[in-house]
Order: C-alpha cells, then sequence, then structure tokens
C-alpha cells in the first residue's frame, strides 16, 4: 500500500528473505486485503486501523495505526521473536519501535523517508513538525541508527540532529521489471507524471508551463499523463480549464503498482516538478524503462539526474524554463532516445534492491 516507502518496504523485506533472514512486516489493513498473509518468504500481518484511501493517509489515520500497532505489536514478539527492526518513517513507525525497544528491549533502526524529517516542506508542514518534535528527537536518539533515502533528506536530518550519524541508503530498482522503451516520434511528445496530487509535488508550475507552450504552440501535440490521485485534483482540473488545456492532460487516477510499467510505456518524458521530495521511485522507474527526465533541482543531491545526460534540473519556480526543457526534447525527438538509454544504463549501474538490502543487513548486523 502507499507511495514509495511501501515499495520499498516490500523489495527491502523481499531481499533480506532471499539472504536467509525471517522477515516480518507489521502495516495497516485495508479492505479487500487480508489481515495476514505471506507472500515471497515475507510474513505480512496487517492491523486494524480506520485508512480510506491506499495510496495515502491521513494525521488521524497514522495515529490510530501508532495506538492499533503498539496494541498488536506485543502478539507478534510472542509470534515472531524477532532480534531486531527496521522502523519505516519516524512518525508514526517510530513510537512503535519505540515502546517495543522499552518494553521488550529489541533494539530498532529508523529509516526516515520525506515528511516525517524536519524542515522538509517546511511552508505545509512546519506547524506539525514543530509539534511533533519533542517525539522526534527521543525516536531518533533512541534508535540503533537512523538512515536516510536519499542525500537531500539526509542533510536536513542532520540539521535536526546535529550529533547523530546518520546515513543515506537510496532506493533501488527492480531492473528486469520495466522494459527498456525505444520511442517512436512524430511530432508528438507524451510526458508523464506519477506521484500524489498534492502541493508538494509542484503540478501548478507543470500546468502553467504547458499554458506557456499552448499559449505559442497551440498544435505542438504534447499530452501530460498525470498518474495518481490526491486532494489537489479537484484544484488541479479547475487549473487546467482555467488555462484551457484540458486537451493536453489526462487525468489518470491511481493505479495499482504492476501497471506502472504500461503507463510509462505510453510516455517519452518523465518530469517531477516537485517543491521537495527524498529519493522517488518513480523516477527510478522511469529511468529503467528508458525515459529521460525533467525534474526539479530537489534531486540535485542525489546523482541521479546528469546534465544534458539522462535528462535535466530546473527551478521549481521557473514554469518558463520547464517550457523550454519540453520544447527541447520536441525539437530534438533523436535526443529522447539517446538520454533514455543513458538513464537506464545509469540506474541499472548504481541502483538496486539488492545493494539497499545489504546496507540495511549491515546496519542491523551493527
Amino acid at each position: 500500500m502507499g507511495g514509495g516507502a511501501g515499495n520499498a518496504s516490500y523489495f527491502i523485506a523481499r531481499e533480506l528473505v532471499n539472504k536467509g533472514h525471517e522477515i516480518t512486516v507489521l502495516t495497516s489493513g485495508f479492505k479487500g486485503l487480508p489481515a495476514s498473509q505471506s507472500k515471497d518468504g515475507i510474513s505480512v500481518l496487517r492491523i486494524p486501523v480506520r485508512r480510506k484511501y491506499i495510496d495515502r493517509s491521513n494525521i488521524f489515520e497514522m495515529s490510530i495505526f501508532i495506538v492499533s500497532a503498539i496494541k498488536n505489536a506485543s502478539k507478534v514478539i510472542r509470534t515472531a521473536n524477532p532480534e531486531k527492526i527496521l522502523v519505516f518513517f519516524g512518525i508514526p513507525g517510530g513510537p512503535v519501535g519505540l515502546w517495543l525497544k522499552i518494553r521488550h528491549g529489541i533494539p530498532y533502526i529508523l529509516s526516515l523517508r520525506g515528511g516525517d524529517v524536519p524542515g522538509f516542506l517546511p511552508d505545509q508542514l512546519r506547524i506539525y513538525h514543530y509539534l511533533t518534535s519533542p517525539l522526534s528527537h527521543l525516536i531518533w536518539r533512541n534508535a540503533a541508527s537512523v538512515c536516510t533515502n536519499g542525500e537531500h533528506l539526509k542533510q536536513l536530518a542532520q540539521r535536526f540532529e546535529p550529533g547523530l550519524r546518520i546515513e543515506s541508503i537510496p532506493n533501488g530498482i527492480d531492473i528486469e521489471y520495466y522494459t527498456n522503451v525505444k520511442p517512436n516520434i512524430h511530432h508528438k511528445l507524451n510526458l508523464v507524471f506519477v506521484g500524489r496530487l498534492t502541493k508538494q509535488k509542484g503540478l501548478e508550475s507543470l500546468l502553467k508551463a504547458l499554458a506557456i507552450i499552448s499559449d505559442n504552440k497551440p498544435e505542438t501535440g504534447i499530452h501530460l499523463y498525470l498518474v495518481g490521485d490526491g486532494p489537489q485534483r479537484v484544484e488541479l482540473e479547475a487549473l487546467a480549464k482555467h488555462y484551457k488545456i484540458e486537451r493536453m492532460i489526462t487525468f489518470k487516477g491511481w493505479i495499482p503498482r504492476d501497471s506502472l510499467p504500461g503507463i510509462y510505456s505510453q510516455g517519452e518524458i518523465f518530469i517531477l516538478p516537485s517543491i521537495d521530495e527524498g529519493l522517488p521511485n518513480v523516477v527510478l522507474e522511469a529511468m529503467a524503462s528508458g525515459l529521460p527526465v525533467i525534474s526539479t533541482s530537489v534531486l540535485s543531491d542525489e546523482g541521479i539526474v546528469e546534465e544534458g545526460i539522462t535528462g535535466f534540473l530546473i527551478s521549481s519556480a521557473d514554469p518558463r524554463t520547464m517550457a523550454d526543457k519540453i520544447l527541447y526534447f520536441l525539437e530534438n525527438p533523436e535526443q529522447i532516445k539517446k538520454m533514455g538509454l543513458a538513464a537506464r544504463k545509469h540506474v541499472e549501474k548504481h541502483f538496486s534492491w539488492q545493494k539497499a538490502a545489504s546496507e540495511f543487513e549491515r546496519f542491523l548486523n551493527e
């Protein structure tokens, strides 16, 4: 369930099982999913929570998860008898790890993923981080190790806890799952975005960029596939009508992860206009599918997008530059295939779930 963290937890658990470890995952229940399940050697236990959406949760639902997880965790301890715990997210996962350490003496590693790091999306999360910072300090300091899924988050985390050793373990990619797309361009350009439709993703700037293109070149053949759902969908649909670019956008809604390869195969360019990010799985997936990336500078520290080689990095507040980069690919279609091949080779060489799991295994052994 969920977004990138749900994806990462599955692959890391799977790789640790392949290394000979016994893994139990404690997570949220959801309608239609069994309370317990064995998948690829992973024992999955889903606890009762009032979760409304499969792709996201709110603060109220996270609070219920904390209470329900603490209530049910002792049963898991008795049956699974774990030696160590890997906690995803400082909140809501952190309080559960902290309680299990205090109650049962089991050490935990904390994996920070994005919104749980103070300083991430300050305009939107400042009050939340202010209210939870005393608990976050307690959770982080009691962890055996703390890590992030990217360099940008690591820098934010070190500002919050400067005396703590914090390392970065990048996300990986199941390279064989995604085919190397060879785009066939005929004066058309399909853009793909995958993610939650929230302010964090900076999609207003992307729509403004399309409006700039439409005003100057009404018949460009550029089309954007917005894959995902979220609280900003209605606002974005209204904005598309305001800019008179509805014909250029398809709102695909949330789709299951096993349908994503087909989505990437429909596109020529992956675009990420985010205001803030960790290390998004969707970027790695798109690059593995042979798509160059146009991204805001939130990825500048992650070593993913090599300027002019695997894509372009731009300012999040600059729709005109975004429009220029989109038009560059439209006018230079040969660069799509060239950069797409470079993108796939780059993630194949530097990002794998086997490598990520090995780093977590090292932390757990330490």
